[in-house]
């Protein structure tokens, strides 16, 4: 298993881990699954771009993604580290 690759949201605070190609909350649920930088829900819904500096990122002005039905299934629950290093500096959003 790789190390985890931490995801956080906007205003820095760590929401989530993604480990290999699936993605952890801090309560050790598998949330979502990626494929390359595209982000998938359990129920393969589009749920955004993973970007270079670890944030979910969705234009809502953009059309729907057909549901993806090719859903990995989930490995068993990482161990997750107890607590995250301070955030990366985020670029701008260009939308």
């Amino acid at each position: 298993m790789a190390a985890p690759r931490l995801i956080w949201n906007s205003h820095g605070d760590w929401v989530l881990s993604l480990i290999d190609q699936h993605i952890w909350d801090l309560s050790r649920n598998c949330v979502g699954w990626i494929d390359g930088d595209q982000v998938y829900t359990l129920e393969g819904e589009f749920a955004g771009t993973l970007s270079r500096d670890s944030r979910i990122l969705k234009k809502r002005s953009d059309p729907r993604p057909p549901l993806r039905k090719d859903i990995p299934p989930a490995p068993p629950r990482p161990d997750l580290p107890g607590r995250a290093p301070l955030p990366p500096s985020f670029s701008e959003l260009s939308y």
